[in-house]
């Protein structure tokens, strides 16, 4: 009869592990480097496109980035590296930044020169008030390391198999921000395009593309199921069954 009750009190707390806490955890990795080709290499030039006064209408700016450089998981922020040979910076701040995420169906090189038209349905705003861009030393290594990521204030969950990434930033006319002769590392032009980017003032509707773009790191947690406790539980309580029911059947056929 002990048997029994063990049996059935096993029974109830393995039904219940089936209903408590279906989620699963997921490892915190290094984010992906965007072209996926220039981890570990330089590509070319470009000037920061927070030095305001290379900006003075303000900035609108749309940037695809390849599905195939990602795996599933929640974007949480980005960075860029300074191009080898670049001075450094003091921490910077630029007001009014709204920066957005959506997946595309445009393919990199093929935008639109309208900003709506390039959009996502799942269109999120990630940030949205003053951007703090923290200051970095000067740099002459070959690549150049990728400074600590801003965090976006809504993370956004990206999905590759639906579509490429697209990043759009604006913010309107600033002053200062980061000075003039800093260049951050870029992919080269030409076909065919490794990022695209189409650029504009400040609150205009269309721009004019470009086949470029900064090369980024996305701070990501993907998705890289780790077992979770109930999950183990289920595991285990398998096999606790499994020997109690056997017990139980070998006690059955001894007092028969």
């Amino acid at each position: 009869m002990r048997i029994v009750q063990v049996l059935s009190i096993f029974v109830v707390v393995f039904v219940l592990a089936l209903f408590i806490s279906q989620e699963r955890s997921y490892a915190q990795v290094p984010g992906p480097v965007v072209p996926n080709e220039f981890r570990t290499e330089n590509g070319v030039p470009l000037p920061s496109p927070f030095i305001c006064p290379d900006n003075p209408g303000g900035l609108r700016a749309q940037t695809v980035f390849p599905a195939e450089d990602f795996a599933p998981g929640t974007i949480l922020g980005v960075t860029n590296r300074l191009f080898d040979g670049s001075p450094g910076f003091p921490t910077v701040t630029i007001p009014d930044v709204t920066i957005k995420l959506s997946t595309t169906q445009r393919p990199v090189g093929a935008l639109s020169a309208t900003f709506a038209d390039n959009v996502g349905p799942d269109e999120t705003i990630v940030f949205q008030g003053d951007f703090v861009i923290e200051g970095v030393p000067g740099c002459n290594t070959d690549p150049c390391p990728f400074p600590e990521p801003g965090l976006f204030t809504t993370p956004f969950n990206y999905d590759p198999a639906q579509g490429n990434l697209l990043f759009e930033i604006e913010f309107p006319p600033c002053v200062g921000g980061i000075p003039a002769g800093v260049v951050l590392d870029s992919t080269p032009g030409g076909f065919p395009a490794l990022l695209q980017v189409l650029l504009a003032d400040f609150g205009e509707d269309t721009g004019n593309t470009f086949n470029a773009g900064f090369i980024t790191k996305f701070a990501m947690n993907t998705q890289r199921p780790i077992p979770t406790l109930s999950e183990w539980g289920l595991i285990a309580m398998a096999g606790l069954l499994g020997i109690v029911g056997f017990i139980y059947i070998r006690r059955s056929y001894r007092t028969a």
